[in-house]
């Protein structure tokens, strides 16, 4: 935010272009704010915040557990926008051109309302209704809004807990409903466990519970990163290339990826 930045910590700090604290930024010392956990973050361009996570507020307007809360440039609390709450931690907020937000973590409810686990809310956090995700379980861990308004979403999620079929990277239309021009169904794999990272003799698929991120370049192709070794049965090793559609470019990375690491964060 223009010189500044601002740093997710266990709180919310912001840093000076030095690299200092900034003293007119007070977050952690609020008293009536307490981060049970602060997952992400929106900046708007007059250096206020809304940020996500899950929150206990004892401030005099306010006071409970709540899901999304707005923060002064100050790092007060901006008694002018309620705070909203789910019945969950949110992990991921991403603001659309128009104002909304797509919202994404563990909640089933959002004040009182049923919600998919990847949802969108208006500019004031009032739940909007006209999108509906297929997502009964899993988060997102990133999102891109696309120009025309479709969105790209990356993580693990699931049509339910019990489905056997884990989802990782999809493009939603506007009304949030899944794209059919795009590889929805990609196949995203890591190696199962065994010794020495895992002792137990029984292996671990851990495949299925692969949380990938992505970034999209200017011409339009996406970037695709997280712990696994394949894509679509094309060996990646943590990081591959994709077409706009959502399918794999063996340019630039070849097989050879990030190196054939066992694990990492």
């Amino acid at each position: 935010w223009q010189d500044r930045f601002y740093i997710k910590s266990t709180g919310m700090l912001r840093a000076l272009s030095n690299g200092l604290n900034d003293p007119q930024f007070d977050l952690l010392n609020n008293p009536y704010f307490v981060a049970l956990q602060l997952e992400d973050f929106h900046v708007y361009p007059d250096g206020s915040l809304v940020v996500v996570g899950d929150f206990a507020l004892s401030h005099p307007q306010y006071t409970g557990y709540y899901n999304m809360v707005w923060i002064t440039p100050t790092g007060a609390i901006d008694a002018s926008r309620p705070p909203r709450a789910g019945n969950a931690n949110i992990v991921h907020i991403n603001q659309q051109p128009d104002g909304k937000f797509i919202l994404s973590g563990n909640c089933a409810l959002w004040e009182g309302n049923p919600i998919s686990r990847t949802f969108r809310v208006h500019a004031d956090g009032t739940l909007d209704t006209s999108f509906q995700c297929p997502f009964g379980w899993g988060e997102m861990i990133s999102t891109t809004i696309l120009p025309d308004g479709r969105i790209l979403g990356s993580g693990l999620f699931k049509t339910s807990f019990s489905s056997t079929d884990s989802l990782h990277f999809v493009r939603m239309m506007p009304d949030g409903s899944l794209d059919p021009t795009f590889n929805n169904d990609m196949q995203v794999v890591q190696p199962t466990w065994g010794p020495p990272l895992w002792m137990n003799p029984i292996p671990v698929p851990w495949g299925q519970f692969t949380f990938v991120s992505h970034q999209v370049l200017s011409d339009g192709r996406i970037v695709v990163l997280g712990q696994y070794q394949w894509i679509d049965g094309h060996l990646k090793r943590g990081i591959g290339l994709l077409d706009q559609d959502g399918y794999w470019l063996e340019e630039p990375f070849g097989s050879a990826g990030c190196g054939q690491y066992a694990y990492f964060t």
